[in-house]
């Protein structure tokens, strides 16, 4: 889930543990307001990810743990 203060272009990538890209999410333009987008990782392995979001008006990234 992820919430923006107003419309942007917003890209979410997801990136393993040694900083490799894993997977393009989201790279769209969005409305303000709240959004949530749902990973499919049914074929990565377990282990800790780093999902980043990126806007013109600055970036986010967050620690996941993907465990099956």
């Amino acid at each position: 889930r992820f919430s923006l203060e107003r419309a942007a272009q917003v890209k979410i990538e997801v990136y393993n543990i040694r900083g490799g890209l894993v997977e393009t999410l989201v790279r769209e333009r969005r409305s303000s307001g709240s959004h949530s987008i749902r990973w499919n990782a049914k074929d990565k392995a377990s282990g800790v990810y780093f999902v980043r979001l990126v806007t013109r008006y600055g970036m986010s990234t967050q620690k996941v743990m993907l465990l099956k």
